[in-house]
């Protein structure tokens, strides 16, 4: 196996030890040096102590800052909200859809109302894509195991070299290339965007500017709370040898970076210290969707000259990522046990760069042009078809998840060829496998995938 690879996060013996607060960091790193290198001796081997300042902590409380003390001042002023909104929408039980603007503002917090509103079990209306709920479940599941193995992996082990094993399983393979997930979610994104994009355009509702602001306005001052609360509030909530590294150290590119992510530009802009890492996401579907109708436009407009610059994005989109890791020999995805500098070189100029994952955005917007054509045109396929489309479909999602398996194998030798390819190409690929799952099951053709994923337990008014 190449040892270099192995070293930076592999060789890093990692432990913490409770002192006495009145011992520096700097006594603690001489004292430990000392014991280390008289342990090894014997061996021939040198080793060395380094004692991180910001990761000594002691039960010693720090007076609140006046940017906490605003914090605190914000949660209180919502949960009021939320209390008098709540009471005030209890009080009126018998209140009217066509209540008065000023109700309707008093309500707009009720506890009460927003809750039945979220997990009502309508009927699925038309023109509402059932199944999408159910991938968005499963797919919000797969994130969450995703960043709990990317947690895992950065703590202390005392059985690192195990993980060569682990990558050794064929089995293991959706718990070790698990970012396929934000793909999913970028396909879904593309195809409700075009499909209502396209329905207002039909009603001659589309704006533009109200849509660019609309939006802004509705992500934004719910990020904003949460990202004070980041910047301020969080680290408070714990403490420990490992709480500065996971969230003290994060949180404090919030008090400097904060602005990049109010104009949706994190995931460009000093993207190696960003305020709230995983915000990466919510800046790139910002992106897209201002990208958006410069693509369904002209498919609306001019369904010929929309095609060919669909095509022509389409395989930009695929060409950019190609070219990259070619020439910069980086690796295709996050391989572990990869060095950390190549690793964290493909996270600032792949993994969080719009034009570099764009692929799966695009086939979502013709995905969305598809379901808007089919309004007035009834799909029929053949069983032969709709069996073809299946197993093709299966094939691809094993080939995305499952053939990388080599690539991710300690001692394998790095091909820039084999690399651009597989990075270039595993995304889109995924698309179009989950995009056909979305068609066939709204079009009649899920059999038990529609009836499972498409399940009401799964459906959230949103």
């Amino acid at each position: 196996m190449p040892v270099p690879d192995l070293l930076p996060s592999m060789a890093l013996i990692q432990f913490a030890s409770c002192i006495p607060s009145s011992c520096t960091p700097e006594d603690v790193q001489v004292t430990l040096t000392d014991a280390m290198q008289w342990a090894v001796k014997p061996t021939g081997m040198r080793a060395s102590v380094q004692v991180y300042p910001e990761s000594c902590t002691t039960l010693k409380s720090n007076p609140f800052t006046k940017g906490e003390v605003a914090m605190i001042l914000v949660i209180v002023i919502l949960l009021l909200l939320v209390f008098f909104s709540s009471a005030y929408d209890i009080a009126e039980l018998n209140y009217a859809e066509s209540e008065s603007p000023i109700g309707k503002a008093l309500v707009a917090f009720s506890l009460p109302r927003n809750w039945e509103r979220l997990f009502k079990e309508d009927v699925v209306q038309p023109g509402v894509i059932g199944s999408l709920d159910g991938i968005r479940v499963f797919s919000t599941l797969w994130v969450v195991m995703t960043h709990k193995i990317l947690y895992y992996a950065q703590e202390p082990w005392i059985n690192k070299l195990q993980l060569v094993d682990a990558l050794a399983s064929l089995i293991k393979m959706p718990l070790i290339n698990t970012l396929l997930n934000v793909d999913t979610f970028l396909l879904i994104s593309g195809l409700l965007k075009a499909y209502h994009y396209l329905r207002d355009l039909e009603n001659k509702r589309f704006n533009f500017i109200s849509c660019y602001t609309r939006r802004y306005l509705r992500l934004t001052p719910a990020y904003m709370v949460v990202l004070g609360f980041y910047a301020t509030l969080l680290v408070r909530l714990s403490s420990g040898p490992g709480w500065n590294k996971f969230v003290e150290q994060p949180t404090d590119a919030c008090k400097t970076n904060w602005f990049y992510n109010l104009i949706y530009l994190n995931n460009y802009l000093d993207n190696g210290n960003q305020c709230m890492v995983q915000t990466w996401y919510l800046a790139m579907d910002f992106q897209l969707c201002l990208l958006a109708p410069l693509i369904v436009y002209p498919l609306w407009r001019w369904p010929n000259v929309g095609k060919f610059i669909f095509i022509s994005v389409t395989l930009l989109s695929v060409s950019i990522p190609f070219i990259t890791i070619y020439c910069a020999r980086a690796v295709p995805s996050y391989v572990l046990g990869a060095s950390d500098s190549s690793i964290q070189w493909y996270m600032q100029n792949i993994y969080f760069i719009t034009h570099q994952r764009a692929s799966p955005y695009i086939i979502g917007l013709a995905l969305g042009y598809i379901f808007y054509r089919m309004n007035t045109t009834k799909v029929k396929l053949t069983k032969v078809t709709v069996a073809a489309g299946w197993a093709l479909s299966m094939a691809v999602l094993y080939a995305v998840v499952f053939g990388s398996f080599d690539i991710f194998q300690y001692g394998h030798e790095y091909d820039p060829m084999e690399s651009a390819i597989y990075g270039a190409l595993h995304r889109p690929a995924w698309a179009l496998a989950v995009a056909w799952i979305i068609f066939a099951c709204n079009c009649g053709y899920g059999g038990m995938c529609h009836s499972t994923i498409a399940n009401c337990y799964f459906f959230i008014n949103t």
